[in-house]
């Protein structure tokens, strides 16, 4: 780091080689040396200046159309470690070393609960005419009162129909709720495909589980296995 300047004045610089020529940058209430140029033309003192930030405390400085800009609603809290902003548009990987959390800024009281935000995952998709988004979307909905029953819901938005896929794995669920289950209380189980005048289709089959004693443990298996199969036969002629 080159020497302080003790002349407060600037001076002017006539070549890069000459030793002593340097810019100051000075405050005029005090004439402290803020910020300078030494003699290899790098700029010294940097940690003597200090800029203004825009916004409130906490808030993440970005480039607001040139100068600095900062907005509540976009904080980094250091003691947490922690960015909290409205909504985040990531089109690269999103990597976190803990959680990624969607998180309800309001507080719940005694008059309301306040449901999470919306975890949106956003396709492309072309609808025969032009490029349209397909979402599906992520959020806890609580019920009202106290201790509230939480319904994670999926909802989905597209040109076209939808369908979860697990991928193969184990689905473990407590209760089903179903729209399968008519107003009379029956579970229907919809064929794969709309029977046409060349084949008619099965529905899928029901199996029912039991538990029995083993002589020395319990165990569980299928004991009945129901397959609803279409045994009409038509003249397809």
């Amino acid at each position: 780091m080159g020497t302080v300047p003790t002349n407060a004045a600037f001076k002017k610089i006539t070549s890069n080689n000459i030793t002593d020529d340097y810019i100051q940058l000075i405050r005029g209430s005090d004439k402290t040396v803020l910020l300078w140029v030494d003699a290899a033309g790098i700029i010294q003192g940097v940690n003597n200046f200090e800029i203004a930030a825009a916004g409130s405390n906490k808030s993440v400085q970005f480039n607001n159309n040139g100068p600095f800009g900062g907005d509540s609603i976009f904080v980094y809290d250091k003691t947490i470690g922690q960015v909290s902003c409205t909504t985040l548009i990531t089109t690269a990987a999103l990597t976190a070393l803990t959680d990624v959390i969607a998180m309800q800024p309001s507080p719940a009281t005694s008059l309301a609960n306040f449901n999470s935000g919306n975890l949106k995952v956003v396709a492309s998709a072309w609808n025969g005419a032009a490029s349209v988004p397909d979402i599906w979307t992520i959020q806890d909905v609580l019920s009202a009162g106290s201790n509230p029953s939480s319904t994670l819901t999926f909802a989905h938005s597209g040109p076209g129909g939808a369908s979860i896929s697990f991928g193969g794995a184990t689905l473990s669920i407590g209760n089903i709720l179903s729209n399968q289950i008519d107003a009379n209380g029956n579970v229907n189980l919809d064929a794969p495909s709309t029977a046409t005048a060349l084949a008619n289709f099965s529905s899928h089959f029901a199996q029912l589980f039991g538990s029995y004693w083993t002589g020395s443990a319990g165990g569980t298996m299928p004991t009945l296995t129901i397959p609803f199969v279409e045994a009409h036969a038509y003249n397809l002629d």
